[in-house]
């Protein structure tokens, strides 16, 4: 599955097969990324905020929590659903529940532009001002309890990095 401007398809046999259109004329249209959710629908994240669609009818329906923010980068792991957004931090959608996550010290994490779980259980969060990384426990910790303080580990220039920008 994929998504463009004009909306969702698919590739078969290197052809491009249209699913369900978008009107392009509308720049919250726009499909930043797609995902097959562990609920099995396919999840379309924009800078209007994150929709299920379905792929058969068309229609779409909001995720409660996650309108009106620009997503850009949707990450399935665990049956949970990772929401990377473009200045407005980091969410996880999890058993019908979205959660905001708590940011870092440097509002390092208002753009979230990519997820990785790592074999050690270290979620790593690509951003504009470098790598961070939290294990993914902390995650589940504050899921349960909102009080829950979550550390990052932040790696930028300081650390060698020649460009902390990691948008992509």
């Amino acid at each position: 599955i994929v998504g463009g401007s004009h909306g969702i398809g698919y590739i078969k046999s290197g052809n491009y097969n249209h699913l369900c259109h978008y009107d392009p004329s509308h720049p919250e249209n726009r499909i930043e990324d797609v995902l097959r959710g562990p609920d099995g629908n396919m999840w379309v994240s924009s800078c209007s905020g994150v929709k299920i669609q379905n792929i058969k009818s068309c229609e779409s329906i909001p995720v409660q929590g996650l309108q009106g923010i620009c997503a850009r980068i949707l990450f399935s792991y665990q049956s949970n659903v990772f929401v990377g957004t473009y200045g407005d931090g980091y969410y996880v959608w999890k058993n019908g529940k979205t959660f905001k996550l708590p940011n870092d010290n440097g509002n390092y994490l208002s753009h979230v532009h990519s997820f990785l779980v790592d074999e050690l259980g270290r979620l790593w969060m690509s951003t504009n001002k470098g790598l961070l990384n939290t294990k993914y426990s902390n995650i589940e910790k504050y899921i349960a309890d909102s009080t829950y303080k979550c550390t990052y580990q932040v790696y930028g220039e300081d650390d060698g990095i020649l460009n902390s920008e990691f948008n992509g």
